[in-house]
């Protein structure tokens, strides 16, 4: 079926893409896995299947492949520094990992392109400009499907490609890949989520140190999120000149030179022009203006910066202050990323009667944090009209929170019918030599008793805790469509973990993995 394209005015454009169903690639049973491998340079589809072997009139199918030998870098990387995309993205597919020179080369290669570019990069249109990805992969290759041939465009990625989901190693090394061997049409933006102090809190740290078991890839990958670059300024579309930053606008940078003059190559700051740029939001717009008070309404229209309490730090950007800056900067919109929408974008109008609106929000994961039953889209900035491409999520992999493996998973049951039985064996022996005891044996008895008590009611809880997990998931299965109300409570529980993290009170924070367990029995119905 072809993508159906809806147009609200000349100048808009929304394409809806077909939700594709995920297919796991299967392996003909033969002796060599090497069979199966694909050709130097070729392209593995997301969604297609190896041919299955025929053996007289029977079809032999085999069990999904993962791959378990990590790429080296011999096997990656060319005569002349190129990377095989096609053998990477058939690898990364297959859940295969890379050796840890094959990742620390591709790193470095990266960041050091990353460097030679300045705080504010100028692209000229066409582009694609792309939002949070937040360590969804097989979403990402959605996005490289439905814009292909990728040779032929420019992409502009307005950052956070970790934390949150499970595949944040294969998505940064994937588009770093691409940055090396397309260094001047693709082009990566440093959000919120490429701190050390964010990755700690939330996933990507855990995922790095399970999968590579490597401290110095991960300061790498560190080194790498200080050499983001912060802006990018489109031009060459007739309708004006596009501002692409991940978070928004700042009160301390009303001239673009000046954001050239930030230090970035450091760790993001609590306050000041780089966290509001990582971090700001737009003012939320009234749903009935035409309801209000013309005192608040003027207000509200009024309001250029404002805190940003859910955040718990940086700015709102109202209406004056966005419209100032535009205006101060010959600029038609802000492009922007950061924040999670039912739709995948959303254009925030600021009550102005325009075609293109001030500030628009792009958030290309769908299905975020396999809770939301968001779509997905892209922006694509033509030379005369813009036009936005929504897709679904496909299935992915199956992980176990904080990437336990299913032996510890399961370890609270195994330990909870040892406790039992270790309860009945004390009891049974109570019961048969209460009378011999002395009062030392019984109170050692006792003091026995009540930890295994203790530690059974723990891996009760824990046992419980993952109960509700698996509850949950099961209950997002059978939602088959978009619901505002279900949107809108998760939305609520995950507002935590939006929140800027507290240095001392990091550590402590409940990772994303584990959101799904809050004690919320509302969202269960």
């Amino acid at each position: 079926m072809q993508p159906t394209t809806e147009s609200p005015n000349k100048v808009v454009n929304i394409i809806q893409h077909e939700k594709k169903k995920f297919v796991r690639p299967k392996l003909i049973k033969s002796e060599s896995v090497a069979s199966c491998k694909p050709a130097e340079g070729e392209f593995l589809k997301t969604h297609q299947q190896y041919t299955p072997a025929n053996v007289g009139e029977r079809t032999i199918h085999t069990h999904f492949s993962i791959e378990t030998r990590p790429l080296q870098k011999n096997m990656l990387f060319g005569d002349d520094g190129k990377i095989n995309i096609g053998l990477l993205r058939n690898h990364f597919f297959r859940e295969g990992r890379l050796s840890i020179d094959c990742a620390l080369e591709l790193v470095r290669k990266a960041k050091k392109l990353l460097l030679e570019e300045e705080n504010m990069i100028t692209i000229e249109a066409p582009v694609i400009v792309c939002g949070d990805i937040h360590g969804q992969f097989y979403d990402l290759l959605t996005i490289f499907d439905i814009t292909k041939p990728i040779e032929n465009n420019k992409y502009v990625f307005l950052g956070d490609y970790v934390d949150r989901g499970d595949f944040g190693c294969e998505v940064l090394f994937f588009l770093m890949a691409h940055k090396i061997n397309y260094p001047k049409q693709f082009f990566f933006l440093r959000g919120n989520h490429e701190s050390k102090m964010m990755t700690e809190s939330m996933t990507f740290n855990l995922e790095c140190e399970y999968k590579y078991h490597s401290i110095e890839l991960l300061n790498e990958i560190h080194d790498l999120f200080d050499a983001l670059p912060l802006a990018a300024l489109v031009e060459g579309n007739s309708l004006g000149r596009f501002f692409c930053t991940h978070g928004g606008i700042s009160p301390f940078l009303t001239r673009l030179s000046q954001y050239n003059e930030i230090k970035r190559v450091q760790e993001p700051p609590s306050r000041g022009p780089m966290c509001d740029i990582l971090w700001s939001d737009p003012l939320e717009e009234p749903q009935h203006p035409e309801t209000m008070e013309k005192r608040r309404l003027d207000a509200w229209l009024a309001t250029d910066f404002a805190d940003n309490h859910l955040r718990q730090t940086s700015v709102l950007y109202g209406p004056r202050g966005l419209l100032n800056f535009l205006e101060k900067n010959d600029l038609i919109c802000v492009v922007r990323a950061h924040q999670v929408m039912e739709d995948g974008f959303k254009l925030h109008y600021f009550l102005q009667n325009t075609d293109i609106p001030p500030c628009i929000t792009v958030f290309s994961a769908p299905n975020y944090c396999d809770m939301y039953q968001n779509k997905a889209s892209i922006l694509k900035i033509n030379l005369e009209n813009i036009c936005f491409e929504q897709f679904e999520y496909v299935d992915h992999p199956f992980n176990f929170p904080d990437f336990f493996d299913c032996f510890s998973y399961s370890l609270p049951t195994m330990m909870e019918m040892l406790v039992n039985i270790l309860s009945e064996l004390v009891v049974a022996v109570k019961e048969e030599d209460e009378s011999m005891l002395t009062p030392e044996e019984r109170k050692s008895d006792e003091e026995l008793k009540k930890k295994l008590e203790l530690y059974k009611q723990k891996t009760t809880d824990k046992m419980k805790e993952k109960a509700d997990v698996l509850k949950l998931k099961k209950e997002i299965k059978t939602t088959q469509k978009l619901n505002k109300e279900w949107f809108d409570k998760v939305l609520r529980i995950d507002s935590k973990n939006e929140m800027r993290p507290k240095r001392l009170t990091r550590k402590l924070t409940s990772r994303p993995a584990n959101m799904r367990t809050v004690s919320d029995t509302n969202i269960l119905h």
